[in-house]
């Protein structure tokens, strides 16, 4: 584990109260649910059981992964592998251990982290429940569940290819506590409510023991992440853990890809964002505009009892280099797809959930904003079509990238 300068044991766990551990795991709640904290008071205590230094040590590796979009453990080994190589370190040795966040998917050199966690807790029960009775939450229990799981298992670094979700956070909250290093392979952007949160993480790690790394070069980040991206000789270290993008296919060509997104906590149906969708696909239909629609990959397999059966459904993947214009709500692709030249249009409501920092840092929210006017203008008046170069956008793996506006576009 991490040491202090003097070579002892870091004895910030003895300080950390389980009242602190309740009102940071409350605050993560809270913002996971979208609304605003005030951190002031809770962020002063960390800084006060902030560690002066830290330093990492070999060790075994624990990768959390979410078999639902990432199955190939292969692939993250050699991602992680290559991530500490880019940074000086041989990790090449070290035994990988790989949790799945599913409850459902374990097997061979895997196992379920919501199952792990619960036969520790039987076998531990007793301890477990005094733990609770002497005042500690649910989560302050689960939090030293994951530190004893560190130690038994002799875990110094914590690779998140999955992140967000409350199991996961927990396990990051003990691997910030026990002194592990962590780095997390983002796979969107941030939103204005969760930087906080990620600064009070910052506040309560040693400096440079999280690291991030982007999912494409550019794709704006809030502060507290940005200042932690990993690079190396001067280019920013980039993981793509989607599927490379289909080459143009006159078989796909579409005018407009509606891109739909998803929220958490309700059924994206029942939303606003998708009746502005419906109302996008009416209006194309009402004036002869071909248009494919491309729901969130959670979603996929729904989206046929919900859209009018003569629009084509399809994946994003596979359509955006054949496509015209994309339109969508709060999507990650939208915002890659604009960073590599296509011409994206964003649905007015929209900008009202979009980061400050994305809309300033990436583009003019007057020349994105969806008009149906601008968007029949733009389809008759500048009707070539900006293709990608299909090898440009790389597939799974971590690479280094320099600068995007070298990569060629394609026009047919």
């Amino acid at each position: 584990m991490a040491r202090t300068p003097d070579g002892k044991p870091d004895k910030r766990i003895e300080k950390m109260s389980a009242k602190v551990y309740r009102d940071f795991w409350n605050a993560y709640v809270e913002i996971q649910r979208g609304k605003s904290v005030d951190t002031s008071a809770l962020a002063a205590t960390l800084v006060s059981l902030k560690p002066a230094a830290y330093t990492s040590v070999s060790g075994n590796l624990l990768a959390i992964f979410n078999s639902g979009r990432l199955a190939d453990t292969d692939l993250l080994r050699s991602v992680s592998m290559r991530r500490h190589f880019l940074a000086g370190e041989d990790v090449s040795a070290s035994r990988f251990i790989f949790a799945d966040v599913r409850i459902d998917r374990y097997a061979g050199n895997r196992f379920s982290l919501r199952r792990a966690t619960l036969i520790w807790v039987l076998k531990h029960f007793p301890s477990f429940v005094s733990g609770l009775l002497s005042g500690r939450c649910l989560a302050t229990g689960l939090i030293s569940v994951y530190q004893t799981m560190f130690r038994v298992h002799e875990i110094s670094k914590l690779e998140l290819f999955s992140s967000n979700s409350r199991s996961i956070e927990l396990l990051r909250i003990a691997a910030i506590t026990e002194g592990l290093q962590i780095t997390e392979y983002l796979h969107g952007i941030c939103s204005d409510i969760f930087a906080s949160y990620y600064s009070l993480l910052h506040i309560m790690a040693a400096d440079r023991q999280i690291i991030y790394v982007n999912m494409i070069p550019k794709l704006p980040q809030p502060a507290i992440i940005r200042d932690n991206i990993l690079w190396h000789n001067s280019s920013e270290v980039f993981y793509q853990n989607e599927a490379p993008w289909s080459p143009r296919s006159e078989e796909k060509r579409t005018d407009v890809l509606i891109v739909g997104s998803a929220v958490a906590g309700k059924s994206y149906w029942d939303t606003e964002q998708f009746v502005e969708d419906v109302a996008l696909i009416e209006f194309c239909q009402d004036n002869n505009i071909n248009v494919t629609y491309c729901p969130h990959p959670d979603i996929y397999q729904e989206a046929s009892n919900h859209i009018p059966s003569n629009i084509k459904i399809g994946r994003f993947r596979e359509h955006v280099n054949s496509c015209r214009v994309l339109v969508g709500h709060y999507s990650t692709a939208l915002f890659v797809a604009h960073i590599f030249g296509k011409k994206i249009f964003l649905f007015k409501t929209s900008l009202q959930l979009l980061p400050d920092y994305l809309i300033s840092e990436m583009f003019d929210s007057a020349n994105v904003t969806l008009d149906k006017a601008s968007l029949l203008e733009f389809l008759a008046t500048e009707a070539p079509d900006v293709i990608v170069d299909g090898g440009a956008y790389r597939g799974p793996g971590i690479s280094l990238q320099h600068d995007i506006e070298d990569i060629c576009l394609e026009k047919p």
